[in-house]
């Protein structure tokens, strides 16, 4: 179904969250999402995600620098 944007005018489908043509919000609209980041956690469930993902990340630049380190000197 087609409707106009109240902001610019142009037409848009009616299931749209923004206006594509001036990119204004629409409407809210409840919908889960797919990342796990976005979902129904809490602040501090999130935060701790982020914190462990940041130490492996951490740790594995650290190996991949000894590592290549360790590569230079032979």
């Amino acid at each position: 179904m087609k409707e106009k944007c109240p902001y610019c005018g142009e037409e848009i489908h009616s299931e749209y969250i923004f206006c594509p043509h001036c990119e204004n919000r629409l409407k809210e609209k409840n919908y889960k999402t797919k990342n796990p980041f976005h979902s129904d956690m809490k602040d501090a469930e999130m935060k701790a995600t982020r914190k462990g993902v940041l130490i492996k990340l951490t740790g594995m630049i650290i190996l991949l620098i000894i590592g290549l380190a360790i590569g230079l000197m032979k």
